[in-house]
């Protein structure tokens, strides 16, 4: 039955793709970046850690300090984290907040710190929660108007169908009547964790909720119920944090696929000062993906998935990053290497799902004894952590492992940064170049870091820097 549905998605994403395949292929008109606090645009790249945090002993990922070093400076070079929370652990009563759960966090926050990796924390769910039996709310938070719960179904996404998963998102959505005081916890609780970590360096922002599921609330979701939710969160978190950027997910069912998203962006505002820190952070599995199809290099799916994503972003312009994608299997580097290049033209980032022990299913990236799997070489490429201007055209080429970035001069005095795996990638060394005068700009090796830094020459409109094999 699974297979069968999700087969009708595919062929109607199919047919929706070769329609549109007329149209020319493009980024987003006013292509935006998260910035640091020097003002340059962050290209961030990364992974979640972890799905196995959905069902761990108190929601904690099993990751040591040293394979968060890992992921960061120390090997991969990843810049970003999707850390996932749980409210079920963070509000376990109403009201009543696990402290010890959050210092766990906040501890864990020191290890991203040290790696040089920034995070965004997830509030993470599927199928709402564990009474119902998925992960995420808590069970005082599950009403579910005594319908009773069924057997799980395979896949797991079935269980979105179950009668009581669809109450309990139901009276979640309500701010009215007897279960309005869900929501309006829910809230309360997002302002709590902003308070917690506004001034925790490690923390570039906060991920409302993963996956929005409208249950029967039809195609006026999004634009309606979904913004007003956010629009409530997004209002609490600024009481307590100016500064922190805010992420916002579509519904995941068909944006997922690549389906256009009917999310009302622009109904949100950001109450704080200066320009808006919200950044749109949409999920990508190809309906191949989803039916365990082997990649045959056709990017159909690919392509429509950005389309769509493009056409949301030219309507109300915010950064966009890539929150949840991968595959497992052989077919995992040719794809994912398709979808990087995909997302350098798009996009300002991206996190793998996920950092943990590979298995059926859950796309991990290292084996039961740590060692990588072959994706991992894919996923890490030379690319500009910190840019010095307005990115305007990036790519990487994994067979000739040219890296070049071009951007417009801002007056930015801060160097850009890039990351080169220059023992993996590039063993008898890399050469730096770029369009500047000679004389006019220079760059450092960090080779602890592998950061080299470019200072580039401010009387230049613009920049293209390159790093090729020497």
């Amino acid at each position: 039955m699974g297979r069968r549905r999700l087969g009708i998605l595919a062929a109607a994403v199919l047919v929706a793709a070769l329609f549109a395949s007329a149209c020319a292929y493009r980024p987003p008109a006013d292509m935006r970046f998260v910035t640091d606090d020097q003002g340059r645009a962050l290209i961030l790249q990364g992974a979640n850690v972890a799905g196995a945090a959905k069902h761990s002993p108190g929601n904690l990922p099993y990751h040591t300090r040293e394979d968060i070093l890992r992921m960061g400076y120390a090997d991969w070079g990843m810049n970003l984290a999707r850390y996932l929370l749980a409210w079920q652990a963070v509000e376990p009563e109403p009201g009543v907040y696990d402290e010890g759960y959050l210092d766990a966090v906040e501890e864990r926050m020191r290890w991203f710190e040290e790696a040089g990796v920034s995070v965004v924390l997830d509030m993470h769910q599927d199928v709402y929660g564990p009474a119902v039996g998925g992960n995420g709310a808590p069970a005082w938070a599950t009403r579910t108007d005594n319908v009773p719960v069924l057997p799980p179904l395979e896949p797991w996404w079935l269980n979105y169908l179950q009668p009581a998963v669809n109450v309990a998102f139901d009276n979640f959505w309500k701010t009215w009547g007897p279960h309005a005081d869900v929501q309006t916890r829910h809230v309360a609780m997002w302002r709590h964790v902003a308070e917690r970590f506004a001034d925790d360096p490690a923390v570039l922002g906060y991920d409302i909720m993963n996956e929005p599921y409208g249950a029967t609330r039809g195609s006026q979701f999004e634009s309606g119920t979904l913004t007003a939710f956010y629009q409530r969160v997004i209002d609490a978190i600024r009481k307590v944090d100016a500064d922190t950027w805010i992420f916002v997910e579509p519904a995941s069912f068909g944006a997922n696929q690549g389906i256009p998203s009917r999310l009302g962006l622009g109904n949100l505002d950001d109450p704080r000062p200066g320009e808006p820190h919200i950044a749109y952070y949409p999920h990508l599995y190809t309906p191949d993906v989803d039916l365990g199809q082997d990649y045959t290099g056709d990017t159909t799916f690919i392509d429509y998935w950005a389309q769509s994503r493009v056409r949301e972003i030219d309507r109300v312009p915010m950064p966009m990053l890539l929150g949840e994608f991968g595959r497992g299997g052989d077919s995992a580097p040719p794809w994912t290497a398709d979808v990087l290049t995909m997302a350098d033209k798009v996009t300002s980032g991206w996190t793998w799902w996920s950092y943990e022990i590979d298995c059926d299913g859950c796309w991990g990236l290292v084996d039961s004894q740590g060692n990588e799997v072959p994706v991992v070489s894919t996923l890490v490429r030379t690319y500009a952590r910190a840019v010095a201007g307005r990115p305007l055209e990036r790519s990487y080429d994994p067979a000739t492992r040219v890296f070049r970035i071009r951007y417009a001069e801002t007056g930015i005095e801060a160097p850009t940064e890039i990351f080169v795996p220059a023992t993996r990638h590039y063993p008898e060394g890399f050469d730096i170049i770029s369009s500047d005068p000679d004389g006019s700009w220079s760059w450092t090796w960090d080779p602890a870091r592998q950061i080299v830094e470019v200072t580039s020459d401010p009387g230049q409109g613009e920049h293209t820097i390159t790093v090729q094999p020497a």
